[in-house]
């Protein structure tokens, strides 16, 4: 993703079924190799601040930490 003003969406769905060891959250690393730094970083339509870019590996890495119940949004603009 080398596009400046591009837009990455990417969705996590809720978790679906029960078993009784299920966690109600979990913490993710997401890395974008050879990507732009981001301009703007949005989970569920709030920002982000969580989200590191190496201009040496052209890498953007975001740590999130999301509920399972529900369906969680990531959004980053380039």
């Amino acid at each position: 993703m080398q596009e400046q003003g591009a837009q990455l969406s990417v969705c996590i769905g809720a978790a679906q079924g029960e078993f009784p060891e299920q966690v109600a959250s979990r913490q993710i690393r997401l890395v974008l190799h050879q990507a732009c730094p981001a301009r703007q970083v949005r989970l569920n339509h709030q920002p982000v601040s969580g989200w590191k870019y190496n201009p040496e590996f052209q890498e953007l890495t975001v740590d999130l930490f999301y509920l399972t119940s529900q369906d969680t949004f990531l959004e980053i603009q380039m």
